[in-house]
């Protein structure tokens, strides 16, 4: 039986933790996985959704999409930097019907072909009327305006006699 050198062996041993070294492998910036988060989960047409992604990507070109009952409504792009993040606002359609969407992070750079990124979910309801407030408000301030009124009145006359 051959034996192997010391010397040939040490090299066989190095090339391989050389090839083991080398070979590709998964990096994230900031270590974890990709997603996204919103600055707030709950919001009405028309308002801005701030929108924070992270370990993406480098340099990749996010499309931002809602999604409702099979429905997708592109919102905007943004481009992620070189450690796959980004924070941008995007604002919502005026026209946005209410209900619970999927804000969904899409990579689309290999055109008929989707990447889904990352997924969040967002609420849009109808603005709150203030109507209840003018209602009260203004009766509730001419009573006061009587009262006050009725008060300096009185004190006078109580002064004069």
């Amino acid at each position: 039986m051959k034996s192997i050198n010391l010397h040939r062996w040490l090299k066989i041993v190095g090339m391989m933790l050389l090839l083991v070294l080398a070979a590709p492998t998964s990096v994230y910036a900031h270590e974890g996985e990709a997603g996204i988060d919103l600055g707030q989960n709950l919001l009405t047409p028309g308002s801005v959704l701030k929108i924070e992604g992270f370990n993406l990507g480098a340099d990749v070109t996010v499309t931002i999409v809602l999604e409702k009952d099979s429905r997708r409504i592109p919102i905007g792009q943004i481009i992620a930097d070189d450690h796959g993040d980004f924070l941008a606002d995007f604002p919502l359609p005026q026209d946005l019907p209410v209900g619970l969407y999927t804000v969904t992070a899409i990579d689309q750079r290999i055109p008929g072909s989707e990447k889904f990124l990352a997924t969040a979910t967002l609420r849009v309801e109808e603005p709150r009327s203030n109507a209840w407030l003018t209602t009260i408000a203004l009766p509730v301030s001419v009573v006061l305006g009587l009262v006050l009124l009725a008060v300096v009145y009185f004190n006078k006359k109580a002064k004069t006699v």
